[in-house]
């Protein structure tokens, strides 16, 4: 992919993570997949330059512990990344 758009906004008490990129995007049927630790969509890719296949497994675990939610969506082309979690002072202690 040659961009990446990040944006975050607050939707009543939920604040919303988008992270959209114009890639070959992923196909629907591994949308739930992609999350699973060690999963690598394009077994083609070598390790070195393709990741490990932690880094979505390790965001959804990290979102998930803090009461929120990861999904991923079609961005025509390639993918978003939607991650939604209580805002501040909703299930969420001040520090």
């Amino acid at each position: 992919s040659s961009r990446v758009d990040v944006g975050l906004r607050t939707l009543g008490d939920t604040a919303e993570l988008i992270v959209a990129d114009d890639g070959p995007g992923i196909p629907e049927a591994d949308r739930e997949r992609v999350f699973g630790r060690f999963t690598r969509l394009d077994d083609a890719r070598a390790r070195d330059t393709g990741g490990s296949g932690l880094g979505l497994a390790i965001v959804r675990d990290t979102v998930t512990a803090h009461h929120g939610s990861t999904r991923i969506e079609d961005n025509r082309p390639g993918a978003r990344l939607v991650v939604r979690l209580p805002a501040m002072g909703q299930d969420c202690e001040e520090r």
